[in-house]
């Protein structure tokens, strides 16, 4: 399952999970809509391993812009070892 993420939601996802995988994506990107076919079936292959998730730019520029995304689809993977992670 690949879930979206806001301004509000965004930071806690990233301190709660060990690894978590984020699809920076436009609506009208054709290349978005081919990458999220791929970054579904492998949050379906990882299961709860890895969090899978996608920021919808038009909505969240801000997170855009914190994290320097100037072309879409662009993937961002955190890893936040045990002892850093929020429940």
């Amino acid at each position: 399952m690949v879930n979206e993420l806001t301004r509000e939601n965004f930071d806690k996802t990233i301190r709660k999970h060990s690894t978590v995988v984020v699809e920076f994506y436009s609506a009208t990107c054709k290349h978005c809509k081919k990458l999220e076919a791929g970054i579904t079936e492998l949050s379906e292959e990882a299961g709860n391993d890895v969090y899978f998730g996608k920021v919808l730019i038009p909505d969240e520029l801000s997170l855009a812009d914190e994290y320097e995304i100037s072309s879409v689809p662009t993937c961002y993977i955190s890893r936040t070892e045990k002892s850093e992670r929020n429940p």
